[in-house]
Order: C-alpha cells, then sequence, then structure tokens
C-alpha cells in the first residue's frame, strides 16, 4: 500500500523534488511529494501538482465563480500579518480561510463567525472547493476529477474525485457539516436546460432544515457570538480500496466497509470499521424500530446476527468522539422483482413513441412471461405489443419516421424485445421482425467502416448498448437455426465492440456531450457481452 498526500496527511515521505512554478506573483505551498500555488488576492487554489514515482500530474482547479476553496459569494482578501490567512465578511458574518503548511501536508481551516446580536440562520453557508470537474471532450476530460462520492455523517464527512484515467483525490472533513452540493453548468437557472455537465462540487458547512436524517441537524444557525471552524484534508489515494482507510487516519473517524451492502434474509450481515481508534459501540437499527447493541470484540469488525426481516437496517459505530453509519437492505428473492415489474406493466402498459424509454416496460414484461408464465397477464400484453409494433417499424423492419429513426436505439431495444418474447412463445414471427431489425442496425446507413453505429455521423454505439441487442438476436438465430443471419448479426455486433474496445473513452453520448457514466457503462457491457455470446 503506497498512500501519497496532498494537503493532509498523517504519513512521512521522505522529500521528493517537485517542478517549481515560475510565476512569482502567487503564493507557494509544498511538502515531500506535491507543490500548489495559491492566489495571493482571493486565496483560492490556482494549480496543485503530484508526485507519484517518476510520474507528475497535476490536479485542475477552475478559475472565475467556482473557484476554490472559497466561500460562496463571498470576496476574501490576504490578511497583512499572514499571507496564508483570507478573511472577508457580509454584514455582522465574518468568514476565514487558512491555509497552514506543515511539512509533507497542507492543512485547510475554515471558520465563519457571528457578530452580530442576534441568531444567523441562512438558506446555506456553502465553501466552493473549486477542484474542476468539467469534462467537456476527449482528452481533456481524462485529466478532470469527478465528485464520485460526497458524504455527510453525524460528526464528519467525507469523499472522493476520480479521474478517468484512475487518478483518486480522497477528501475528509473533521467536524461535521450540514450538507454538500454539485455545482451545475446551469445551477440555479429555473428553466429545463442540459444538465450534463458538474463544474465542481460544494461543502455547504451550514445549511437550512430539513436536512436527511443522517445529515447533522443542529448546523442550521450560528447563534449570537458563535464561532464554527472546519479542518478539510485532501489526499491523493494509489487505490480505491484505500480511500477508507486513508480519510479515517486522517481524519481520525470510524468508516465502515460492508461485504455486501444488499442481503438476501436471513444472511448475516460482516461490516469492517477502519480507522484510528478502536469501535466502542456498535448499534444496530431494525426496519420495525428495534435496536440492539452488537459485539465487536476486535474493535474493527462486526457481524451481526441473522437479518430476516425485510427492508432497510442501519448500522452505527462509534469510535472515539464520531460516530459513522451504513445502511443495509435485506431484499426480496430476486424473481419477487420481475414478478412485480410484470404486474406493473400489467396495470400501466407501455406505449410506443419516438423514445424506447416509454415502452422499456416490455423488457421485464416479456422476462417475466418466460420464467414465471402468467397468461392472464401476459397474452394482453403481447396482444397489445403486436398492436402497437406497426406505430415503429414496416413490415420491411424499416423504421417509421414518426419514430425518430435518428435514435437508433429505439429500434435496438426493440428488437432486443422482440427476441424476449419469441424465446418465450417460440412464435418465428417475433424473431423475423427482430432478424429485420437487425439487418438494418447493420446496414451501411447505422453501422460505419470503422464497425461504428452512429447517427447523423455522431457515434451511437455507447447509447443504449445496440451492440448488446445485437449479440442477443445473433444468439436467438443461431439457436432457431438460421445460420446465415446469426452470423451476419454476430459479425455486425463484434465490429461495433472492437471499435469500442480501440477508442476506449474517446466516443460520444447521446445529447450535451461530456465523459458520463452511461456512455462508460453500456461500452463496458457491450464489450464484455462478447464473453457470454453463445456464437
Amino acid at each position: 500500500m503506497r498512500i501519497i498526500p496532498i494537503l493532509t496527511c498523517l504519513f512521512f515521505l521522505p522529500t521528493i523534488p517537485v517542478p517549481a512554478a515560475t510565476n512569482s506573483n502567487v503564493l507557494h505551498l509544498s511538502g515531500s511529494a506535491w507543490q500548489a500555488t495559491v492566489n495571493p488576492e482571493t486565496g483560492a487554489l490556482l494549480s496543485y501538482i503530484q508526485q507519484t514515482g517518476d510520474d507528475f500530474w497535476s490536479i485542475p482547479f477552475r478559475t472565475g465563480s467556482n473557484a476554490g476553496p472559497a466561500f460562496e459569494n463571498i470576496t476574501l482578501r490576504p490578511s497583512e500579518n499572514s499571507p496564508l490567512l483570507f478573511s472577508g465578511r457580509r454584514g455582522t458574518v465574518r468568514y476565514e480561510l487558512r491555509y497552514r503548511e506543515n511539512g509533507d501536508h497542507l492543512r485547510i481551516e475554515c471558520r465563519i463567525t457571528n457578530e452580530a446580536a442576534t441568531s444567523h440562520a441562512p438558506r446555506r453557508e456553502r465553501l466552493i472547493l473549486g477542484i474542476d470537474s468539467e469534462m467537456h471532450r476527449f482528452p481533456a476530460w481524462d485529466e478532470k476529477f469527478f465528485p464520485t462520492l460526497i458524504r455527510c455523517e453525524k460528526d464528519f464527512a467525507w469523499g472522493y474525485f476520480m479521474s478517468p484515467r484512475g487518478k483518486i483525490l480522497a477528501f475528509g472533513v473533521e467536524e461535521p457539516i450540514a450538507s454538500y452540493g454539485l455545482n451545475y453548468i446551469f445551477e440555479g437557472n429555473k428553466a429545463w436546460l442540459w444538465e450534463h455537465q458538474i463544474y465542481t462540487a460544494s461543502l455547504d458547512l451550514l445549511h437550512a432544515l430539513p436536512l436527511p436524517a443522517r445529515h447533522p441537524q443542529h448546523l442550521a444557525k450560528l447563534a449570537p457570538g458563535e464561532s464554527r471552524r472546519w479542518t478539510i484534508h485532501l489526499g491523493a489515494v494509489d487505490e480505491l480500496k484505500q480511500v477508507k482507510p486513508a480519510i479515517a487516519a486522517w481524519i481520525s473517524a470510524p468508516l465502515p466497509e460492508a461485504r455486501k451492502y444488499t442481503l438476501p434474509a436471513g444472511e448475516q450481515a460482516s461490516v469492517k470499521v477502519y480507522g484510528a481508534q478502536p469501535v466502542t459501540k456498535a448499534s444496530l437499527h431494525s426496519p420495525d424500530g428495534r435496536q440492539e447493541l452488537l459485539e465487536c470484540p476486535n474493535g474493527e469488525n462486526i457481524v451481526t446476527p441473522p437479518l430476516r426481516k425485510k427492508g432497510l437496517y442501519r448500522l452505527e459505530a462509534t469510535a472515539g468522539d464520531k460516530r459513522s453509519e451504513v445502511s443495509l437492505y435485506v431484499r426480496e428473492p430476486w424473481s419477487w422483482y420481475l414478478m412485480r415489474a410484470r404486474d406493473f406493466v400489467a396495470e400501466n402498459p407501455p406505449f410506443f413513441s419516438a423514445s424506447c424509454e416509454t415502452f422499456y416496460g416490455y423488457y421485464p414484461a416479456f422476462l417475466a412471461a418466460r420464467h414465471f408464465p402468467d397468461t392472464e397477464r401476459d397474452k394482453p400484453l403481447e396482444e397489445r405489443f403486436s398492436r402497437g409494433l406497426p406505430q415503429m417499424i414496416h413490415p420491411n423492419g424499416q423504421p417509421r419516421a414518426q419514430a425518430n429513426p435518428r435514435r437508433i436505439q429505439n429500434f435496438s431495444a426493440l428488437s432486443g424485445m422482440l427476441v424476449d418474447l419469441w424465446e418465450t412463445s417460440r412464435d418465428d414471427r417475433w424473431l423475423r421482425t427482430a432478424s429485420r431489425l437487425g439487418d438494418y442496425i447493420a446496414s451501411d446507413s447505422v453501422q460505419w467502416p470503422d464497425g461504428s453505429y452512429r447517427s447523423e455521423a455522431t457515434h451511437y454505439t455507447a447509447v443504449i448498448y445496440p451492440a448488446k441487442s445485437m449479440f442477443e438476436l445473433a444468439d436467438a438465430e443461431l439457436s432457431a437455426g438460421w445460420t446465415k443471419q446469426a452470423r451476419r448479426h454476430h459479425l455486425s455486433a463484434i465490429r461495433a465492440a472492437e471499435d469500442l474496445r480501440l477508442r476506449l473513452d474517446n466516443i460520444e453520448t447521446e445529447g450535451d456531450m461530456t465523459f458520463e457514466d452511461g456512455m462508460i457503462s453500456c461500452s463496458a457491457l457491450q464489450i464484455q457481452t462478447i464473453i457470454f455470446s453463445k456464437y
């Protein structure tokens, strides 16, 4: 294990030289493996360079209104007596931000003081972190850090940012914060606009109630003369599995890691708690409201009794003066969810439109019909599907204009549903229709010479996994003995998946262009589907 400090760390590392900044009009901060520069006028970080082995990498920070660390809508100015102390005020409320260089780490201390004779109860007091999370295009997005996880506990907060290259920036706050926020591209705009882009993330040091029950409930205001302080730690962590151990050490807080968070009824939960101090108390809150104290003889491993009641359990662990919580859910058998989905679809039938999202319900309906037949529900859904199908496609499998041919995922998804229906009914008319749709998706108008599926020149292979649907179609055709069609559609899917493999994250998505989780998960799923294909 190797954990590298960025701003605050409790580990000692030998001094490693890092490139020196050349601009003299900045404040320099450095440690054994990092160097940062601060805007001397505003106190926001301008740059940060980290060294891991022989590799130098930079954590980008924003400029402008989302620069940080900075208090939202507060102008900070440097102190005459300390260049690393910045302060400002709004009315009778005073704000301070201080950097403390400490050899191999740097602490950022924030303070808000109410100097009035009345309480200060704002909607929120937000500290903008300023880490640049805007992922607009390849390859620039590979160097940005996305706010992957932010979590408030009763006595502290923690989380991490991660880049597409796997670089991890973890953070912890020693004291409790009320909430957090993501700074979207159109934050505050009441009109509906594209909301894919996140500029950065923020910590709401104070926030008006109501808040989620797990969040601290006492940070809605400052009493007259009251002052509160928060200490933030940021650090680079080599591996995802080291995020919790690292943060637990930095802020001396317990961080639980469950072996599984969703369990079948009757199974015991096993939870390991990372922390600088042993767990002194562990309590389990059951769905019915009961509370049970649990033993943790070694101070870090907690095993619950068998969890038999369905629903949400909360396990709270205390170490020192800090508490943390982990949620455990006892589920129904997997079959229960598929059958309940079919019940919902039967009561609320899907409808065909120019967006496949409106008729997704046929997926679980036909899968449930295959594994748990119910003629009373299955037959009316199949008949409704059959009546609506001509709204989407011509008899030859070509899309109709009103079905929006630009959204090729409408037709790959439809093909997948037809395959599921064929596997349920073994009625070849459904597989023939799916096969015609497969011909359309594999045609030169959709699949380009590089193997990608495209819509008006936009790379669309990672929009709701058309290659996965083609693999499923080819498998069904092979089972039916339609070897010629199976080979054609399988090769089409292979070409599309190979194009994804070569491109990695240099792909596109529908709508506002960004590096987004759906694009990446759809790409990974389709590449993986090759392994499970029967062809």
